[in-house]
């Protein structure tokens, strides 16, 4: 029961932050230079892609590289294990930065933008 009322409270913080803001640039349908960062610090776990791509947002291009693994809820995806390292519910969540920026926007909302760097980090709460 702590596990869906802690999931349910993080769903609602990402919707809020999301229904607050609008996702920023990114064209559609464009060729882009991406560089994804995965880091997992206690793993020792660095990960540096750089990646040309279509995909117009960060899931998208997650989904091509078939790196993330979700949990579904009506709010959007969230991710729960990126490159085989999986989060632990009861203390862990993947955070996204954007040019080294907490991102404002879950995965499914970011967009690209040539040459931006996006960097997903396993982190405690």
């Amino acid at each position: 029961m702590q596990r869906r009322t802690f999931w349910t409270t993080v769903m609602l913080i990402v919707f809020l932050v999301i229904a607050g803001c609008t996702p920023g640039a990114g064209g559609s349908g464009e060729g882009r230079d991406i560089i994804l960062v995965v880091e997992a610090p206690e793993l020792n776990l660095r990960e540096v892609r750089e990646v040309s791509t279509g995909a117009d947002t960060l899931g998208d291009l997650l989904d091509e590289l078939d790196i993330a693994v979700y949990e579904e809820s009506s709010m959007g995806r969230f991710l729960v294990e990126v490159d085989g390292v999986e989060a632990d519910p009861s203390g862990q969540y993947w955070s996204i930065l954007v040019d080294g920026e907490y991102g404002m926007y879950g995965v499914d909302e970011q967009k690209l933008s040539d040459g931006e760097e996006f960097t997903l980090v396993l982190t405690d709460f």
